[in-house]
């Protein structure tokens, strides 16, 4: 069930980028792949993955993908945050592992 999940977050995630997403899109798909069961460090390899696709002058689009990992990750009010509850703190160490 896992690879068919990886499969379909990367098919919505190059469609994303693809499609020119807002903040409010690109935090409801973090919202939606928490709900599909994918845990802080997913959700960030995936965001992290769909950047790589972004073309290098689209500024614009960079700088809300990164504003929305700050939401995954909690770098954002406590009752903002995606993960609130997570113990699976992402710190540049772990991220590593994901990249």
């Amino acid at each position: 069930m896992q690879d068919l999940t990886s499969e379909m977050v990367r098919f919505v995630g190059l469609r994303f980028v693809k499609s020119d997403p807002s903040l409010d899109d690109l935090l409801s798909l973090a919202i939606l792949l928490k709900a599909a069961g994918l845990h802080k460090k997913e959700v960030v390899a995936e965001f992290e993955a769909a950047r790589r696709e972004i073309p290098e002058d689209d500024v614009e689009l960079d700088d809300r993908y990164v504003e929305a990992l700050d939401f995954v990750v909690g770098f954002c009010s406590s009752h903002a945050r995606i993960f609130p509850d997570d113990d699976d703190e992402v710190t540049p160490d772990s991220m590593r592992s994901v990249l």
